[in-house]
């Protein structure tokens, strides 16, 4: 088990109350398994998130780790490791 680092910009920044966190995640985990240990924590998350976070919320939102964005990768299989960055990005935004 480790740490890794999230980043919030736009309204997760404040449905979060923060502009970055630590959450422990097990070993093996990956992208999915982040994101399901991030949402249980807030029902402001969830909402920005949408409703199918455990199916896939990239229509909501950009997710990079590591300032790279994970359809790129394996998308939410990408492999963390502790002290990975994952960063959220709605899609949705004022100007």
């Amino acid at each position: 088990m480790g740490g890794i680092k999230v980043r919030f910009m736009g309204t997760f920044r404040w449905a979060s109350g923060t502009e970055e966190t630590e959450i422990e995640i097990p070993e093996q985990a990956d992208v999915r398994k982040a994101l399901e240990i991030l949402f249980a924590r807030t029902e402001e998350l969830r909402s920005i998130a949408g409703e199918n976070t455990r199916l896939d919320p990239r229509p909501n939102m950009i997710v990079l780790v590591n300032e790279v964005e994970i359809g790129l990768l394996r998308g939410l299989e990408t492999s963390l490791q502790a002290g990975d960055t994952l960063t959220l990005i709605p899609t949705a935004h004022g100007g």
